[in-house]
């Protein structure tokens, strides 16, 4: 047989081999597959409703809502502000002086006599002389007494000590100016006996006194000597010049150190109405500005004696601040402030303590400058001053004390109560709220709670709180210190006494109040009423519901993290859904919608079910006790287009928002086992190539 068989040409396969190999090369080869990823899981309960609330379990497990929000009515920077407040000094130099000083200087005889220098050691008998030609004797006060210098008062004293061996008989003396000739004073001496001396006075007001003097002897007569004398001709008439009580207009001298003002005062704060009588300080400066034309370096000083600081372990208040010198002819700029200790305490009562009515709103102080000395020539007038501000400014009261007078205020705002977002209808079986009104100033009130309302931002709605108990106008006792006590006012609601019922089944999310306080409505006159920065006038709104009620479409929404998908297979994804797969024991249906967000906040696309009627269903409950006797189990699906599925790849978190449902209109318990356990799952078409 084998013999028999015919061969085929070899070029018969190769063509074979050819065809086959273009057929496997000409297209891949690709198929679908399913590719499931878990994307996020987790469990909520009733826990998770509000960030304002707190969940507690009863004995028998039955949750119970509460929460508590303190809506603040007033604080002290309400009724009390305290402005800054600034005293002006002008420190002028009236006062100035310059100090009582002397200076001695000799007209010899030889200079009044020249033909004396002939005989000048001798002992002779001298003859009685009559000078008539005037003799004048430069004398420089420029380093000793002031450059230059006009008083509006003055005292210059001239003595003459005669140092001649004969008595003078008539001396005329004068002092001029040396620039012009000016006479400063002028006198005639009369029998002024050897080794004695004579004192005139003059008068320096509105006169102006150069440095460099000119002592002029316009006439001497002297009496013979009995007997010989020893001739001298270096001694002569000694001129002793004396200032004294100096109070220049303007002078070019160096200054002594000297006060130029003191001044004790009492400062007026307008505080609006509140009488005080001391305060305690949170904060606050003491400002001290000046502007000097003095060339001379001045001390201020700031002194509160009737307070505390406690920067200075409690001793009065007491500020130095130096300012520079004044350039020629300019000024000199100066500004400080002074940081007040906390807590530094400040009479308000004035220097009278004891005094009825007790002098209020008043800080008693000493404000004094002072020139400093410097020992330099510096040229100063009465035109010179320095303007300095100073007090208080920025005050922040820690504590006041005093009365605060009756006065009406009005006290109206707005709270919001959660960030979460909630919608639907809701029907408790029963709520409780406590408003408690606590009162931290030692200031008795009237209060009048004109409007409480409740406000939904989803449904617009506005439910305002209704109760005889809030109709009234209510006393609000002052709290007691120290310690301090605040009084406290509770008022219970509940469905019996008033409308809560239907103002929380409204989901408030913000709660605005109406009222008005009148301060001291008895009036107080022992200036023991108080305030401290921390006082306030609050009402808390304690509330606490037991989850039993029956909603219709009533949810809320809570974001969670997704896990990261595998970029490469999400890009090769023709199509899918995703499943919710639930455990719920609540005794609710679930309906579940979900909203995917990118990293930065952006909503990408929401999801909901398939089906409208799709569902998470209810735990399995007991007829005759209304518990969730066993969770039920739910799968629910949601498609998915391609345009969804790319911008899942963005997706970083997921919001899932539940609507509560009941069929009925029971009310059903909430238990501490009540929870909807989930997972979230991607149930795609993968297509692999090759």
């Amino acid at each position: 047989m084998i013999s028999n068989m015919k061969f085929l040409p070899v070029n018969f396969y190769l063509f074979v081999l050819l065809v086959l190999s273009m057929f496997s090369c000409s297209k891949e080869t690709t198929w679908n597959s399913i590719y499931k990823v878990p994307l996020a899981s987790g469990n909520l309960g009733f826990s998770d409703l509000s960030a304002d609330s707190s969940v507690r379990s009863n004995d028998s497990g039955l949750i119970v809502l509460e929460f508590n929000k303190q809506i603040s009515l007033d604080s002290l920077g309400s009724i009390l502000t305290v402005p800054d407040t600034v005293s002006q000094r002008v420190a002028n130099l009236q006062s100035l002086k310059l100090e009582d000083k002397e200076l001695n200087d000799t007209i010899p005889l030889k200079d009044l006599y020249p033909q004396s220098i002939f005989l000048d050691g001798q002992s002779v008998q001298l003859p009685s002389l009559e000078i008539t030609q005037a003799t004048t004797q430069n004398i420089d006060v420029s380093e000793t007494f002031f450059k230059e210098a006009i008083f509006s008062k003055g005292i210059m004293k001239i003595s003459i000590f005669n140092d001649l061996p004969v008595g003078i008989e008539v001396l005329e003396f004068s002092l001029k100016n040396a620039s012009n000739g000016e006479v400063i004073a002028k006198d005639t001496f009369k029998n002024i006996a050897p080794s004695t001396y004579q004192i005139k006075s003059f008068d320096l007001a509105n006169k102006k006194v150069e440095g460099i003097l000119n002592g002029e002897v316009s006439y001497v007569k002297t009496k013979a000597s009995v007997g010989n004398v020893v001739v001298e001709v270096n001694k002569g008439i000694r001129v002793k010049i004396e200032v004294l009580d100096l109070n220049p207009i303007s002078a070019t001298a160096v200054f002594p150190a000297q006060n130029l003002i003191t001044d004790v005062q009492s400062i007026y704060y307008d505080l609006g109405g509140p009488e005080l009588t001391f305060m305690a300080l949170r904060s606050g400066k003491i400002l001290i500005d000046a502007v000097s034309t003095i060339e001379e370096e001045i001390v201020l000083s700031y002194d509160i004696p009737y307070s505390e600081d406690t920067k200075r372990n409690m001793q009065p208040i007491s500020i130095q601040q130096n300012v520079p010198p004044a350039p020629p002819n300019g000024i000199s700029n100066f500004q400080s402030t002074y940081d007040v200790g906390k807590l530094t305490g400040v009479s308000l009562k004035d220097s009278q303590q004891n005094v009825f009515p007790v002098p209020t709103n008043t800080i008693y102080n000493i404000f004094s400058s002072r020139m400093v000395y410097s020992g330099k020539m510096r040229s100063i007038s009465l035109e010179d001053s320095v303007l300095v501000t100073f007090g208080f400014v920025n005050m922040v009261p820690e504590l006041a004390i005093g009365n605060f007078l009756t006065k009406n205020y009005r006290l109206i705002q707005s709270n919001q109560l959660s960030d979460n977002k909630f919608f639907g209808e809701i029907s408790l079986e029963s709520a409780r709220v406590n408003l408690l009104i606590t009162n931290s100033y030692g200031i008795q009130s009237e209060l009048k709670i004109n409007e409480i309302v409740g406000y939904n931002s989803q449904t617009k709605n506005s439910v305002v709180l209704s109760a005889p108990a809030l109709e009234k106008t209510l006393l609000i006792d002052r709290a007691s210190n120290p310690p301090l006590r605040p009084y406290v006012l509770s008022i219970p609601l509940d469905q019996s006494n008033s409308n809560i019922k239907p103002f929380l089944e409204n989901i408030p999310n913000e709660i605005s109040i109406d009222a008005s306080a009148l301060t001291a409505p008895n009036g107080h006159n022992d200036y023991t009423d108080f305030a401290f920065y921390d006082s306030d006038l609050t009402l808390d709104l304690q509330v606490e519901i037991p989850m039993i009620f029956n909603a219709k479409n009533f949810g809320f929404e809570q974001r969670i993290s997704l896990e990261k998908l595998d970029y490469d297979i999400m890009n090769n994804i023709e199509g899918g859904q995703l499943i919710l797969e639930a455990e719920n024991t609540l005794p609710f249906d679930l309906q579940s919608r979900f909203v995917f967000y990118n990293e930065i906040g952006d909503s990408l696309f929401s999801l909901q079910p398939i089906e409208t009627n799709s569902y998470i269903a209810s735990g399995k409950i007991d007829t005759q006790t209304k518990k969730v006797k066993e969770s039920s189990f739910s799968t629910v699906l949601y498609p998915m287009q391609g345009w969804q599925i790319l911008l899942l790849k963005k997706a970083t978190e997921v919001k899932i928002r539940l609507e509560l449902n009941h069929q009925d209109f029971e009310k059903y318990p909430v238990y501490d086992t009540g929870k909807l356990d989930f997972q979230l799952k991607g149930d795609f078409n993968y297509a692999s190539k090759i």
